[in-house]
């Protein structure tokens, strides 16, 4: 089961990775929006979670934008993360196809719950819930 984060936060992208890790879930990440369509592609996740705001040339809108128009990754549940406001870019996230925006900071169990609702648990995960 594996989970592909973006996050230009590397304290962010570490966090939630130890967060879903501790759960089983094989995680890659980058910091680097730009190498997350070619992620995506090599791994095959069966969930992608970007922050919403990033500096350089895509943002998480613009992530999901081309996920959902690339063929092989389109029906991948993807889940924006952002501790910016939301007002302003929840019908945009929406119409682009988001399955879920996520309001940060949010605590381990929430992680938790919102994978669950996208993913089943490893198999090989020894660890309770």
């Amino acid at each position: 089961m594996t989970i592909l984060i973006i996050d230009d936060s590397p304290a962010n992208l570490s966090l939630l990775q130890a967060i879903l890790e501790l759960k089983g879930y094989n995680v890659v990440s980058t910091t680097c929006a730009s190498q997350a369509l070619k992620l995506a592609q090599e791994h095959k996740p069966e969930l992608i979670i970007s922050d919403m705001y990033m500096p350089g040339e895509l943002n998480g809108l613009q992530v999901l934008c081309q996920i959902r128009q690339d063929a092989s990754l389109r029906d991948i549940p993807v889940v924006i993360t952002t501790a910016g406001p939301t007002e302003t870019i929840y019908q945009d996230l929406l119409d682009a196809g988001v399955d879920e925006l996520v309001r940060l900071p949010v605590l381990p169990q929430t992680w938790w719950e919102v994978v669950a609702n996208y993913t089943a648990l490893p198999a090989h995960s020894s660890h309770a819930s």
